[in-house]
């Protein structure tokens, strides 16, 4: 049964040119709409509809919109360049470990579209190379909830550049060079 709280809503139905064939429609609390096409059907009124008397009368609340999350991926610099060629991986949150969902590469303007989403909890990790990129920024964050009032959600990631030393060399071994100089006849050099 439903509570007091319930509106009805009584319209012609669609492709009746007479308006003489209504619908009704209850709205419960729940959010979901239940149709009774003719209150004298086995259900005693609409006002007397349960979902078990009339289980073909009423739209299949089980079905829900799908949601979608759009990540765009960009440079941290003025213009905020977009940052293409990107694998951006999406996880569901369940509680225990994330399960990943798929990964798709940016286009050319940076942007990845998850969609088909059913609701619940997700998480957006971006793959980057670390050896030239520190870790990306996620605005507003990288989790994101799907639910039934948040459909769509959008993630902008933000990468700068890993400053690179100009006093090392690309082999890291420094330290050999030196100690070889020094040990190699290398003293007159230092001092």
């Amino acid at each position: 049964m439903f509570q007091s709280s319930q509106e009805e809503t009584r319209f012609p139905l669609e492709g009746n040119e007479n308006n003489d064939i209504f619908e009704s429609y209850l709205r419960n609390d729940d959010g979901y709409e239940y149709e009774c096409q003719n209150e004298n059907d086995g259900c005693n009124s609409c006002n007397d509809f349960q979902e078990e008397d009339c289980d073909d009368h009423h739209h299949d609340h089980h079905h829900e919109e799908k949601g979608s999350i759009v990540v765009y991926s960009k440079f941290r610099s003025a213009s905020g360049e977009p940052l293409s060629g990107v694998k951006v991986n999406l996880y569901r949150l369940t509680g225990g470990c994330p399960k990943l969902i798929s990964s798709k590469i940016t286009d050319c303007n940076g942007r990845v579209i998850f969609d088909n989403l059913p609701n619940g909890f997700y998480r957006v990790v971006e793959e980057i190379d670390k050896r030239f990129f520190q870790r990306p920024t996620y605005i507003p964050w990288n989790e994101v909830e799907i639910n039934d009032v948040v459909k769509t959600a959008t993630i902008i990631v933000v990468n700068r550049l890993r400053r690179r030393d100009c006093r090392r060399n690309d082999c890291g071994c420094e330290l050999a060079i030196i100690l070889l100089l020094f040990f190699c006849g290398g003293w007159g050099f230092w001092f």
